[in-house]
């Protein structure tokens, strides 16, 4: 190796020694001194410093090819994370749909549920409310039938399963009914001729 830097040098010393020929001795003795000095003279520090910087320019260039290859690594790495959290954020606005879709269902449900409670409710009510004016009825026609042995108190008058009692106070409607209602009874409404003709 150092062979080949010594001829190198050589053939470069020869080239410029034709350039520079007419030029003064001077400077071609000095060209020839420094460029023909041995191994170990200031000729191999220079060439100490050009492999020295062709050491850093490849450091820097396997340097640069390494960031390079960080940088595509992170870059993949990044792609391959951000691809994850896209689809577990599908995942969950996809479930988080379904849920929404149940929920609205489920309340649909509850709100069908609640009206058929209410017309359950309502139509319980009207059976409740036939159901006792039929059970009304039944025993009113049943005291009338059976003819009740009932007394009334003394001085009323009794006309099928009722007692009556008629004044001989003159007053006016609402201080009648509170008389009537102090003795537990309270004003007749006629419904029938024969209760017209008693009265």
């Amino acid at each position: 190796m150092e062979n080949d830097a010594v001829s190198e040098n050589i053939y470069m010393n020869e080239d410029v020694a034709e350039k520079t020929s007419n030029q003064s001795g001077i400077y071609d003795s000095i060209y020839l001194n420094t460029t023909t000095q041995t191994p170990g003279s200031a000729g191999a520090c220079g060439r100490r410093k050009v492999n020295l910087i062709d050491v850093a320019a490849v450091s820097l260039g396997i340097l640069c090819v390494l960031l390079l290859a960080v940088i595509i690594v992170l870059c993949v790495k990044h792609n391959t994370e951000l691809h994850q959290v896209q689809s577990h954020n599908q995942n969950m606005t996809a479930e988080r749909d379904g849920l929404q879709s149940r929920y609205n269902i489920l309340n649909m449900e509850k709100e069908r549920l609640v009206n058929l409670n209410n017309n359950l409710t309502s139509e319980r009510n009207q059976s409740q409310s036939s159901y006792d004016k039929l059970r009304s009825e039944n025993q009113a026609m049943q005291k009338y039938l059976t003819g009740s042995q009932e007394c009334c108190p003394i001085g009323w008058l009794r006309f099928l399963s009722s007692c009556y009692l008629i004044s001989t106070v003159k007053r006016s409607w609402e201080q009648s009914r509170q008389a009537c209602r102090g003795t537990g009874a309270d004003l007749v409404i006629i419904n029938s001729r024969e209760e017209q003709d008693m009265a």
